[in-house]
């Protein structure tokens, strides 16, 4: 119902399975072919940018994806089970979610409908978690790397 919903407003849905679950990839994308699913061993961060946005039950990939100030939304349909069973979760924590938390998939697909995750306040919110969970925003990550490692071996020029 998700991708069927996605595809008739001109959306793609992008899949990135659990790597226990990507074996049924062959299977899932017979019965979902409007949906695409990602290679398993995939590197999904060159993807992101190319997304609208994010749908995510636990993944920390959610704080990753922050960086873009896009729309969040959380699907997580077994939460008070996925808590009781796993672990405590790091969001928990969070004073603010970055976007709409939904149980079902009729919520979820509300959600997306309405936009929800766009709101003003999912944006506030986005923007704190963002300046509370990274230290730069500026797309620098790769020279501040690049220093460090220099200045590690010697070979730093100021």
């Amino acid at each position: 119902r998700l991708a069927k919903e996605l595809a008739s407003r001109g959306d793609l849905l992008i899949v990135n399975l659990h790597p226990v679950e990507q074996p049924m990839i062959p299977q899932l994308s017979e019965a979902v072919p409007s949906a695409r699913f990602v290679a398993p061993r995939t590197d999904i961060y060159p993807l992101l940018p190319h997304t609208t946005e994010l749908v995510t039950d636990y993944s920390s990939v959610m704080f990753d994806y922050l960086l873009l100030d896009r729309p969040i939304l959380l699907f997580r349909p077994d939460h008070a089970d996925y808590v009781a069973r796993s672990r405590t979760l790091f969001d928990d924590k969070l004073d603010v979610k970055p976007g709409p938390l939904t149980g079902s998939l009729n919520e979820l697909l509300l959600a997306l409908r309405n936009r929800a995750a766009e709101s003003p306040a999912h944006a506030r919110h986005r923007q704190t978690l963002r300046e509370r969970l990274h230290d730069h925003c500026d797309a620098r990550s790769g020279e501040r790397l690049a220093g460090l490692l220099l200045e590690e071996i010697g070979l730093a020029t100021e």
